[in-house]
């Protein structure tokens, strides 16, 4: 290997040839089985609630399907899947939808983030069918806590996530490395 980082060795924790022990089959995904409409500038929180057949069950849990507790620390590549219908029914110009995933840490806010997707809508005469995504790397301890909304922070537009079963609609995890990595002050 030449360039940059030729002599970095990986983290400890990630997966890699000398050390292919450290991977993790840590997984999952819970698809979205209930409608939800989110109008006017309201954010609307999704949830998610049946377990596709490989998920660990373990790694993220949740009382509500809306709020998601870590229970394995690590870092994690998370994503949300939605089929949305969206119509701009007040004839509102550049609109947009945005979808966020929001992880708080309950003991270090520095590690607080809001991933974000935006997207404009149209304006058109009937809904239109848009299929979006919001994904990002996460690094989560146990108690960090995801949520996830839709909404149209200028109004007029009804977003409605989960109308259409034919189409995938998860909250999927896969956890990269596994323990505190990089959450620690030295």
């Amino acid at each position: 290997m030449e360039g940059v980082g030729q002599d970095l060795l990986p983290p400890p924790g990630y997966a890699n040839p000398q050390t292919p022990l450290f991977a993790t089959p840590v997984c999952g995904g819970y698809l979205q089985t209930e409608v939800f409409t989110a109008t006017g500038s309201t954010a609307e929180f999704i949830a998610f609630d049946t377990p596709l057949s490989w998920t660990t069950a373990t790694a993220w849990t949740s009382e509500d399907g809306i709020t998601w507790t870590c229970q394995i620390p690590g870092i994690y590549s998370m994503n949300v899947a939605q089929t949305l219908v969206v119509q701009n029914i007040a004839d509102i110009e550049n609109p947009i939808v945005q979808l966020a995933m929001s992880v708080n840490d309950v003991n270090n806010a520095e590690l607080d983030q809001v991933y974000t997707t935006t997207f404009p809508v149209p304006v058109t005469t009937s809904p239109i069918e848009l299929c979006q995504n919001v994904t990002n790397i996460v690094n989560a301890n146990v108690g960090t806590q995801m949520e996830f909304s839709v909404q149209s922070p200028s109004g007029g537009i009804t977003v409605t996530s989960g109308a259409n079963n034919g189409f995938y609609q998860a909250f999927t995890f896969n956890l990269i490395a596994r323990g505190v990595v990089g959450n620690v002050i030295p």
